[in-house]
C-alpha cells in the first residue's frame, strides 16, 4: 500500500504537467530509455558524509549507465535527509539507508550512508595568555563544528624552556614567550596560543655594607639593587634622591656626592616595592675666617664677630670661641664680645673639625659717650686751614680713633687729624665718627678773604620798647668789606646784645650802644630810648615765657628717659651674661668652691686608697671623679673672674649713669638760667 501511495504521488505531478502543458511532450518523457536490468546508485553501496555536509546522489541504468528518474527516500531522516533530486544531507552522527526506486517500482537500489562529524577549524578563545612562573593553566581549543567528537589532538610547545604542554595543560617553566600549538590528527587544522611567562618581583634590597654609607664630596659609586626572586621579569627599577643637591643618582643607580650633608637614596620596582639607604657626604672644614680682624670697642660696649666656615657645606659647622684675657673681653659661644676693661686681647675662633683658627685683635678703650667741638660751626677764608679738636665726654675717655668726613670736598677737605682746608666758596659739614659710632659735626662756611672796614654808619637815636627785639641799621664802608663788626651795650641791664646781633630792651630808659669793627679800629655810637611795657604786653610775654619753660622741662624729662634707657640696656646685657654663669655673687662662689674643694679632697683620698689596694677598676673611677671635680673648680674660678669684672663693670655703668644724669640736670639748670636771662625784663 505504501508503495502504491508513493507511486501515485510521483504520477500526480506528471499528470498535472501534461494537463497544463502544450501538445509537445517533454524530452524526459520521450527521450529516456526504459529501465532494463535494474538501477544502481552512482556513489556505490556505502557513502560517508559529515554533519551538515551534502552529497549529490544519482540513479543509473545498469544497462547503459544513463541517469534515470527515481524516487529517493531515507530510512532515518533524523540521521540523513535526501530530497527528490537525490541531494543528501548529514543531519547527525549515525547510519541510514538511502533507497532509489523507479516510478514503476520495478527496480530499487540502496546505499548505506554513514554520518560522522568532520573537523573544519580549531581556534583558541585567547591568542595571547600571560602566566606567572611555576603556575599551570589549561587551554581548551574551540572545534568547529562544536559537536564534533572523537577528534584526536596533538599538543606542542615551540620553547619548552619557557612552558611545556600536555593534553592542553600548560606549565610555566621560565621567563619568556612560547607558542602552544594544537593540531588535529591529519594536521590540516591548527591553532596557536602565545604564552608569555613572567616572574613577579616580591622584594628588593640594596647591595650595600650598611643602611648608612659615607662618601667624600666629588666621589661617585654605583649601587646595586637585588630583586627577589633573582629571575624576576623586568623589575622596572627607578632611582631617586630626596636631596639631589647633596647626592645625585642616575637612572642606573650611580650616585655622585655633590655637597656635604645627607640624602636618602631609594630604588623602587615597577610594582611599588622599595629599598633605601642613607648617604652621608663628608665635606671637611678647610678654613675659617672672621668678618673683622681688628676692632676697637669701649668698656661696657658689645660687638658681634661673625665666623665663616670654608666650605659653606662643611658637615661640622661647630666652632669654639676663646679670648687671651677674659678679664678684658668676654666672648660667648656665638662670638658676641663685651668690653670689660681697657686693654688689647686676641679673640680666637676654632673649628671643631680640623682645629683650624682665625683671630681678631680686640682693643678695649674707655670710650667717649659724646664728642663735640668748641662751636657748632664757623667761617674759614679761602686758602686758610684750621684744626678741629674733639672734646670728649667723659673727660677721662681714651682718645678714640676718629674717621673724618667732609660732606662737600670741593668746598673743604679734612685729613685724618681733623685739619680742615678751605678750597672754594660754599658750605660743608665736617663729621668726626668714633669707632663706637659716636659723632660730632661742624658746620663750615668758606668765605672770601677779609676786607677791612673803613667807616661805620648807624642811626643816631632810636626809640624802642621793652622786650621788643630790634636790629640796628648799620652800613659799612667800603661796600665790599668782609670784616665783621661787634655791637656793645654800655648798660647790659637795660639793653642786651644777643648772639645773633639783635638787641633786647630790658627796662625803660635811655642808653648807648657802640658798633665796632672786629679789629676795633673803627667805632660808632647810637643812642637808644626805651619805653616801658603796658600791663597787657607784660601778661602776654609772661605766658610766652611759661610756654618755653614747660617745653624746656619736657626736653629735660625726655633726656633723662633716654639716658636711663641707654644705661639700662647696657646693664641688662651685663645681667644677661651674669645669668649664664654658674654663680651670681661672691658668697655663692665661696660656698660652692668650698663644697667642691671638700669633695675633691675626699676623691683624692679615695684614689690614694685605691692605688694602695691595687684596685684598677676603682682607680679609674676615682681618677675620673677627681678630674671632673677639678674641672668644675676650674670652671667655677673662671666664672668668678668673669663675674667680678662684670660686677665692677656694672658698678661703673651705674656711676656713669649717675654722672650723665647729673650733667643733664646741670644742662637743664643752665638752659633755665638762659631762658630767664632772655626774659629778664619780666623779673
Amino acid at each position: 500500500m505504501k508503495k502504491i501511495c508513493i507511486f501515485l504521488c510521483l504520477l500526480l505531478p506528471l499528470f498535472l504537467f501534461a494537463a497544463c502543458g502544450d501538445d509537445e511532450q517533454s524530452p524526459d518523457a520521450t527521450d529516456k530509455a526504459p529501465v532494463e536490468n535494474g538501477i544502481k546508485i552512482d556513489l556505490g553501496d556505502a557513502v560517508t558524509v559529515g554533519v551538515n555536509e551534502t552529497k549529490q546522489l544519482s540513479a543509473l541504468n545498469r544497462k547503459d549507465n544513463s541517469k534515470t528518474t527515481v524516487i529517493w527516500s531515507s530510512s532515518d531522516p533524523s540521521i540523513v535527509a535526501v530530497d527528490y533530486d537525490g541531494l543528501l544531507t548529514g543531519i547527525s552522527d549515525g547510519s541510514a539507508v538511502i533507497t532509489a526506486t523507479t516510478p514503476d517500482e520495478a527496480y530499487t537500489a540502496t546505499c548505506t550512508v554513514t554520518v560522522s562529524s568532520v573537523l573544519t577549524n580549531i581556534v583558541f578563545e585567547n591568542a595571547n595568555v600571560g602566566m606567572e612562573k611555576g603556575t599551570e593553566i589549561t587551554l581548551t581549543p574551540i572545534l568547529t563544528p562544536a559537536n564534533i567528537t572523537n577528534v584526536k589532538l596533538t599538543w606542542m610547545s615551540d620553547n619548552p624552556k619557557v612552558a611545556t604542554v600536555k593534553d592542553g595543560v600548560v606549565t610555566a617553566v621560565g621567563n619568556g614567550s612560547t607558542s602552544i600549538i594544537v593540531s588535529d590528527e591529519s594536521g590540516l587544522h591548527t591553532a596557536v596560543c602565545t604564552v608569555t611567562v613572567t616572574t613577579t618581583v616580591t622584594g628588593v634590597t640594596l647591595d650595600v655594607e650598611s643602611d648608612t654609607i659615607t662618601m667624600s664630596k666629588g666621589d661617585s659609586r654605583t649601587l646595586a639593587a637585588n630583586v627577589i626572586p633573582a629571575d624576576a621579569s623586568d623589575p622596572g627599577l627607578t632611582w631617586t634622591s630626596n636631596m639631589p643637591d647633596i647626592v645625585e643618582v642616575s637612572a642606573n643607580g650611580t650616585i655622585t656626592a655633590k655637597a656635604g650633608g645627607a640624602a636618602n637614596i631609594t630604588v623602587t620596582t615597577a610594582n611599588g616595592l622599595q629599598a633605601s639607604c642613607t648617604v652621608v657626604v663628608n665635606s671637611p672644614v678647610v678654613g675659617i675666617t672672621l668678618d673683622q680682624t681688628e676692632v676697637v670697642i669701649g668698656v661696657g660696649e658689645t660687638l658681634q664677630l661673625v665666623a665663616t666656615i670654608d666650605p659653606a657645606d662643611a658637615n661640622l659647622q661647630d666652632v669654639s670661641w676663646g679670648c687671651s684675657d677674659l678679664s678684658v673681653v668676654n666672648v660667648d659661644n656665638t662670638g658676641a664680645l663685651l668690653g670689660l676693661k681697657t686693654g688689647t686681647v686676641e679673640v680666637t675662633v676654632t673649628t671643631i673639625d680640623g682645629n683650624l683658627t682665625a683671630t681678631c685683635t680686640v682693643t678695649v678703650i674707655n670710650a667717649a659717650t659724646e664728642i663735640t667741638f668748641d662751636s657748632e660751626g664757623g667761617d674759614l677764608e679761602i686758602g686758610k686751614m684750621m684744626q678741629l679738636i674733639p672734646i670728649l665726654t667723659p673727660d677721662d675717655a681714651d682718645t678714640p680713633v676718629l674717621t673724618w668726613l667732609s660732606s662737600n670736598p670741593a668746598v673743604a677737605t679734612v685729613d685724618e687729624y681733623g685739619n680742615v682746608t678751605a678750597l672754594a666758596l660754599g658750605e660743608s659739614v665736617i663729621t668726626a665718627t668714633a669707632t663706637n659710632g659716636v659723632t660730632a659735626t661742624y658746620n663750615l662756611r668758606v668765605v672770601e678773604l677779609e676786607i677791612k672796614i673803613d667807616k661805620i654808619i648807624v642811626e643816631g637815636i632810636l626809640s624802642v620798647k621793652v622786650a621788643r627785639n630790634f636790629n640796628l641799621g648799620v652800613s659799612l664802608l667800603p661796600a665790599n668789606c668782609t670784616e665783621g663788626y661787634v655791637i656793645t651795650s654800655l648798660d647790659p641791664a637795660m639793653l642786651r646784645v644777643n648772639s645773633d646781633g639783635s638787641l633786647t630792651p630790658l627796662k625803660a630808659g635811655v642808653t648807648t650802644v657802640i658798633v665796632s669793627s672786629k679789629s676795633g679800629a673803627v667805632t660808632e655810637k647810637c643812642v637808644v630810648s626805651i619805653d616801658a611795657l603796658t600791663d597787657a604786653e607784660r601778661e602776654e610775654l609772661s605766658q610766652e615765657y611759661a610756654q618755653k619753660e614747660a617745653e624746656l622741662l619736657q626736653e629735660h624729662n625726655d633726656n633723662i628717659a633716654s639716658i636711663t634707657a641707654k644705661y639700662d640696656a647696657q646693664l641688662a646685657k651685663i645681667d644677661e651674661i651674669i645669668a649664664k654663669l654658674s654663680i651670681s655673687s661672691q658668697t655663692e662662689y665661696e660656698t660652692k668652691r668650698a663644697d667642691l674643694n671638700t669633695r675633691l679632697v675626699d676623691a683624692q683620698a679615695d684614689l690614694d686608697q685605691a692605688i694602695v689596694d691595687g684596685d684598677q677598676q676603682m682607680i679609674a673611677v676615682h681618677t675620673a671623679t677627681r678630674d671632673a671635680l677639678q674641672e668644675q673648680i676650674n670652671n667655677l674660678d673662671k666664672d668668678w673672674t668673669t663675674l667680678s669684672l662684670l660686677l665692677k663693670n656694672r658698678e661703673d655703668n651705674l656711676t656713669a649713669k649717675s654722672n650723665e644724669l647729673a650733667n643733664e640736670d646741670a644742662r637743664y639748670l643752665t638752659a633755665q638760667n638762659k631762658l630767664k636771662a632772655e626774659y629778664a625784663f619780666l623779673f
